[in-house]
Order: structure tokens, then sequence, then C-alpha cells
């Protein structure tokens, strides 16, 4: 796998653009639900009995 990097004073450069921050901002309600969704899928893994061990639990 080629992953491509970016330096960091590229990156904090982006915090410093008006644009860029209304975008980022914008996306919080899709943030929220992400999160939203990831707790309450641990909250329903947390209320599971535990299985022994064996493929049973599946």
């Amino acid at each position: 796998m080629n992953r491509k990097t970016i330096p960091v004073e590229d990156a904090a450069r982006d915090w410093k653009d008006p644009e860029f921050i209304a975008e980022f901002e914008a996306l919080e309600p899709e943030f929220a639900i992400a999160e939203a969704l990831i707790r309450t899928s641990e909250e329903i893994d947390q209320m599971k009995p535990r299985t022994s061990g064996t493929a049973q639990g599946f």
C-alpha cells in the first residue's frame, strides 16, 4: 500500500482558511450522528450476554 503523507505545515495551513473551517463545521451534524451510532452499538454489545468462547456466540 502506498500512502501519501501531508506535511504538518500544509495541514495546519488548512485550519487557518475560513472556507475550510466553515466546511468542517458544516459536517458537525454528520459527525454527531456517527458518534451516536458508535456509542449505541457499544452499549448494545455491553448488554449482550458473554459466551463461553464457542461459535455459538455468533
